[in-house]
């Protein structure tokens, strides 16, 4: 008889030892303390799963170490073992060690001393179990739960009704295909009748005899009428080809919507590690704390949840150990001594809601006012005039910590900014609400999938742009809004409130001024501000692609759509134009890079843009700008000389193709003259052979960075250390 071929099973059994696993991790969390019969026997009957398939696909070391949780289970069922908070340690440690072995494969060894403490606490009973606590050396903080999730591997699961929907909607594409391929027939033997009726009249026409003859003869009738057919024809065909495109286009639709219907993904996978990580936390930090999760069947593109894992671990912890308080002070504060931490995911319309609320201590907004002062990131008399949530956006920047210890949970100012960063990478907004001894809510406002987004479209510097909808508050003519500029701040009242407004022409630091005509008012995390523009076009759903290297170095381009022309369109990232406005015109790039001006009142160093590409240009001159440079442009090598000749730049950065003069024309003619021979030369070049690079060096550049693999802080070290020597 032939061998099974065991391992064709062997990805259906990993998949169903991590549903049982995300099975004992929460319920574990709701074992400690309970005498639920029926809680027992589903962590019993889950154990027992896991052994019993493990022993089938050989994995006998995870076998044994389900085998002892069963035993352990059941001594909890026949109440022989009492499951207080070491006991779930454990268990919990058997779930870690389970993990273990199925990531790493059935000939490795279980932990032996993991196997003697549940074999120890099977034989003395209860009272082994506080002993084995004891003796164990390995508490929870020291071992963080780690993320049984789905999420973490490289397939997904589809149902058979979603499969056979996309197969259906396939079949009917290929069908109407096939109709468009007999119009596209048709309209070539019509396009043979055309070139032989202009054959015909082309004759007639040049020789007026013969078509009195063809005339008198009839033959001129039959032309006439032959046109007429073939006009006939071709409207008909025109029209069951615009017929046909419509019905295509809308069966197409219908097949990307079903193909992004198979991305999506439940919130329950992400929910999943969280009540034991609560749970450990909490203990870690001597809290009492409970996790209440709501929306858990809410679904969302799977690449957007991927990225809200470790957005969401730095809120739920947090949660814990800012907000959440020990019980003692709980107490004394009126509260249950157990803290709630409560996530909830909710669809509305395009956009999904995930609320993080906890019912602690609340952000003590005067003590954000404070530490942001004492970090130099604002003046004492400035910050007074702050409205809440000004103040509360310093705790979005990298660093920034109120906090003055340093635990095994937080302290080291890491987190918010992680968490702000991943969320305006997909194109969504951070709102935090707080009450001071109340609680605090963060609610994260994201687009359901990354594949479409509702942009709008507007004119601005003599280009095009797009921004997001959701960070559209809404727009208005100039004559809607009143100019309240005090000659400090530009501000414009609308609707009884009053907005800083700004040029975007000057935010994006285009060459071109407008006749500025619409303010765009933008809003998230409950801060607005106002944008003067040229035109505002209409809002429209667009295919957006990911920014890539040249375009990620600017902090203000989210990604590009290509319009219906081909022309490429930018678009803006509605968080970053807003924190600019909101902190003054500084990015967060160049208040990480404050050296690039100098000492205060110092002229900041000149660099001089060489490149063609326009797209490229303002991408590279917005990263140069954010960074602190004075920078001039140039769109050739000639041109380049000319500005050099009028004033000298500190470094020189130029593309290679170029109209006129290219870059190493450009480089070599700067080496040739003794005047411009010292200025640093940096390539940024789509040309990445090996010989192009070697030529770029020996014209003279001292750097020579590939569009391919740049990166704006590559960019930027260049510059500054081509500066500094």
């Amino acid at each position: 008889m032939q061998q099974l071929d065991m391992s064709a099973f062997l990805e259906e059994f990993r998949n169903e030892v991590r549903d049982h696993l995300q099975k004992l991790n929460n319920e574990l969390v709701q074992l400690e303390g309970t005498e639920n019969p029926e809680l027992v026997n589903s962590l019993f009957r889950s154990a027992h799963s896991i052994k019993g398939a493990a022993r089938m696909m050989g994995f006998n070391s995870l076998s044994r170490v389900a085998h002892k949780m069963e035993d352990i289970l059941g001594a909890i069922r026949d109440g022989q073992l009492a499951p207080d908070s070491d006991l779930v340690d454990l268990l919990f440690r058997g779930t870690d060690e389970i993990e273990r072995l199925l990531d790493e494969g059935s000939d490795v060894q279980a932990s032996a001393g993991l196997l003697g403490e549940m074999e120890s606490i099977l034989s003395r009973g209860e009272k082994g179990v506080k002993e084995a606590g004891k003796t164990s050396g390995k508490r929870p903080e020291e071992h963080p739960a780690r993320k049984v999730s789905s999420l973490e591997e490289e397939y997904i699961r589809i149902s058979a009704a979603r499969l056979n929907h996309v197969l259906e909607v396939a079949t009917e594409s290929l069908l109407y295909n096939l109709a468009i391929e007999e119009v596209a027939h048709s309209l070539k033997d019509l396009a043979r009748k055309g070139e032989r009726l202009t054959d015909e009249i082309q004759q007639l026409s040049i020789r007026p005899t013969a078509f009195d003859a063809a005339r008198d003869k009839g033959g001129a009738t039959d032309i006439i009428e032959s046109a007429r057919s073939a006009r006939k024809e071709l409207l008909d065909t025109s029209l069951r080809s615009d017929t046909l495109a419509r019905r295509l286009k809308g069966i197409l639709y219908d097949l990307y919507e079903s193909l992004l219907d198979l991305r999506l993904e439940r919130f329950s996978v992400l929910f999943a590690p969280l009540p034991r990580y609560v749970r450990d936390m909490s203990r870690a930090e001597g809290k009492k704390a409970r996790l209440e999760l709501e929306g858990e069947d809410v679904e969302i593109d799977r690449a957007i949840l991927r990225k809200l894992q470790d957005p969401l671990i730095h809120l739920v912890r947090n949660a814990v150990d800012h907000g959440i308080e020990p019980p003692e002070e709980r107490k004394n504060a009126g509260k249950p001594i157990f803290g709630t931490v409560r996530i909830k995911a909710e669809q509305m319309g395009r956009l999904i809601y995930l609320t993080i609320h906890d019912d602690g201590r609340g952000i003590d907004v005067e003590r954000v006012r404070a530490t942001a002062v004492e970090k130099g990131l604002i003046s004492a008399e400035e910050s007074k005039a702050l409205s809440f949530q000004e103040i509360v956006g310093f705790i979005f920047l990298p660093g920034f910590s109120t906090k003055g210890s340093v635990s095994t949970i937080s302290g080291r100012g890491v987190g918010l900014d992680v968490v702000k960063k991943a969320t305006t990478e997909i194109g969504g907004s951070v709102t935090i609400d707080s009450v001071l001894g109340k609680g605090t809510t963060v609610t994260l406002a994201l687009p359901s999938t990354l594949a479409l987004s509702q942009v709008l479209l507007m004119e601005a510097g003599g280009q095009r742009f797009g921004i997001p909808v959701m960070f559209v508050d809404t727009a208005l003519d100039r004559e809607g809004a009143k100019d309240l500029s005090d000659g400090n701040r530009s501000l414009v009242s609308w609707k009884n409130e009053v907005i800083p407004a700004t040029s975007i022409s000057e935010v994006l630091r285009t060459e071109q001024k407008d006749d500025e005509k619409s303010l765009l008012v933008l809003k998230a995390g409950g801060y607005k501000a106002g944008y003067w523009v040229r035109n505002l076009i209409g809002v429209e759903e667009m295919a957006v692609r990911p920014p890539g290297p040249i375009l990620k170095g600017s902090p203000l381009v989210w990604g590009y759509s290509i319009l219906g022309n081909g022309d490429v369109l930018l678009l803006l990232d509605g968080q970053e134009l807003l924190d600019i406005t909101r902190h003054g015109l500084l990015s967060a790039t160049r208040r990480a890079r404050p050296e690039a001006g100098g000492e205060e009142g110092e002229e900041p160093p000149t660099v001089l843009l060489v490149e063609d590409s326009l797209t490229t240009r303002e991408v590279e001159r917005s990263i140069l700008l954010s960074a602190g440079y004075n920078v001039d442009i140039a769109s050739n090598g000639k041109e380049a000389l000319e500005k050099i000749g009028v004033k000298e730049p500190d470094v020189v950065v130029t593309d290679i193709e170029m109209p006129v003069m290219n870059g190493f024309e450009l480089t070599a003619t700067m080496r040739g003259n003794p005047k411009y021979k010292h200025i640093p030369v940096i390539m940024v070049t789509s040309k990445s052979s090996e010989e192009d690079r070697m030529k770029g060096l020996q014209v003279g550049a001292q750097a020579y960075v590939t569009k391919s693999e740049f990166s704006q802080e590559e960019l930027l070290d260049t510059i500054e250390r081509l500066i500094d020597t």
